[in-house]
């Protein structure tokens, strides 16, 4: 899926970030919770203490599914709802599995570090996290305009 660079993009605000994460949790994650609870059973979903390799199986679904979409569809379907892309910095292309798959690990860790990593989003200009700025990509957002370029052509 090639981004329509004719278009008008903005750096969506971390807010919204923060609805299409919510989003993305709640249409990527919980099926798989539930379908961890239907093949493993519901007392391992009530434990206070989950099973590391349940936990371990689903974070790696959690990730293929969401590299897989960053990389051919450029979005989640959370970002999909609020028009956001994941781009690479500079050029706004399409990225790949590799890099998305950097950009979740990263990620993972920025949560794991009690979120310290996507509060810089709110004073950066173009509003990165951590995992962005060290894999090299950028969250726009389609404001729905064509730049002058195209409208005089």
């Amino acid at each position: 899926m090639a981004i329509d660079k004719s278009r008008r993009f903005v750096y969506p605000n971390p807010l919204l970030r923060l609805s299409a994460f919510l989003l993305d949790s709640f249409i990527i994650v919980t099926p798989i919770a539930m379908l961890w609870g239907l093949l493993f059973g519901y007392h391992e979903m009530k434990t206070s203490t989950p099973s590391p390799y349940l936990l371990s199986i689903e974070i790696i679904a959690v990730w293929l599914i969401s590299s897989y979409l960053i990389s051919t569809k450029a979005q989640t379907p959370g970002k999909k709802a609020f028009g956001m892309y994941v781009v690479s910095i500079g050029d706004f292309e399409q990225i790949s599995f590799a890099r998305a798959s950097l950009r979740f690990f990263i990620w993972m860790v920025c949560w794991a570090s009690l979120g310290i990593g996507f509060f810089i989003a709110f004073f950066s200009k173009s509003r990165q996290t951590l995992a962005d700025r060290l894999s090299g990509t950028v969250v726009v957002r389609d404001i729905g305009e064509k730049t002058e370029k195209t409208r005089d052509a």
